[in-house]
């Protein structure tokens, strides 16, 4: 669950270029597939089974969260209001965190592939 959700897709690499161009329901669609992605990560970092696949009642599930960056779920909501260059620079912060979480608890899971793929931008 872990690895599976750290694959981003080719989306991910694009999401500067759709921030200049201004392509929103695409960006902002991209933002949303990467939150529901680290939601995964942590699911699996935290042994907690999804009942919904659509993360319903997410802030009671990030509560029961014993491993998650800090300040998650508020940080989470912001990334979907305000400036949208702020928004991605505080997703970016938040897969890198998720990232090393990943690796602290899991390190037996090989994610440099995923590791390579996430960094990749065009």
């Amino acid at each position: 669950m872990i690895s599976e959700n750290l694959d981003f897709g080719a989306r991910w690499n694009n999401r500067r270029a759709l921030l200049e161009r201004k392509d929103w329901l695409m960006f902002y669609n991209v933002l949303c597939d990467v939150q529901k992605k680290l939601m995964g990560v942590l699911f699996g970092l935290n042994s907690i089974y999804v009942h919904h696949p659509a993360y319903k009642w997410m802030p009671h599930k990030i509560e029961e969260m014993h491993i998650k960056p800090d300040y998650f779920l508020p940080r989470m909501n912001k990334i979907l209001l305000g400036n949208p260059i702020e928004n991605l620079v505080t997703l970016e912060q938040l897969v890198d965190e998720v990232i090393k979480l990943a690796e602290l608890h899991k390190p037996e899971i090989d994610i440099e592939i995923q590791k390579q793929n996430i960094s990749y931008l065009k």
